[in-house]
């Protein structure tokens, strides 16, 4: 049978782990956020290149 000192440990051996999840998943949401704007900005810049292209296509026609 474990002792009160071994059951408080296991305690906050899981809350410490509990802890440690949550802070693991808000760093994984937050760069999946920060990536996600990447991305976005990235396809903007690609629209706005092919419509310079475009423009400079039909100036030179």
């Amino acid at each position: 049978m474990p002792t009160m000192a071994q059951s408080q440990q296991k305690v906050n051996v899981d809350s410490l782990r509990a802890a440690n999840k949550m802070k693991i998943d808000s760093i994984k949401s937050a760069n999946q956020a920060r990536r996600d704007s990447l991305l976005q900005v990235r396809k903007e810049k690609r629209k706005k290149s092919e419509k310079k292209k475009e423009k400079s296509k039909k100036s030179t026609q």
